[in-house]
């Protein structure tokens, strides 16, 4: 906090609050879906539940080879073109609960 010139409240604050942070190196590829409410109506739940069996990647983990992240959470904000996730940063909006296999490939590198 001393370094970043914050108090320590409000660096504990932005790092709460910030999901992209984190303590533990991410992959090369990094896929983040959104499971806020209107992202789980259209099938989100069913695109982390496709993800996780076909990449044999769970939630919140990163391949041991550091290739790829699996991660999911809370809305990005585009609710009315869900199901939504970022692949890299990138926006992907409007997924076909159909999708799982496009995103897996390209979460292992094969796309």
């Amino acid at each position: 906090a001393e370094h970043y010139g914050l108090t320590f409240a409000g660096l504990y604050t932005d790092v709460c609050l910030n999901p992209e942070f984190s303590l533990e190196p991410r992959g090369d590829r990094v896929l983040e879906l959104c499971l806020g409410l209107a992202c789980r109506e259209v099938g989100s739940d069913r695109l982390l539940a496709d993800l996780e069996r076909i990449s044999g990647l769970k939630r919140g983990e990163t391949a041991a080879d550091g290739s790829a992240s699996l991660l999911a959470g809370s809305c990005q904000g585009r609710c009315a073109i869900g199901a939504n996730a970022k692949l890299n940063g990138e926006a992907r909006c409007n997924l076909d609960p159909e999708a799982g296999e496009a995103l897996a490939a390209w979460l292992k590198g094969t796309q």
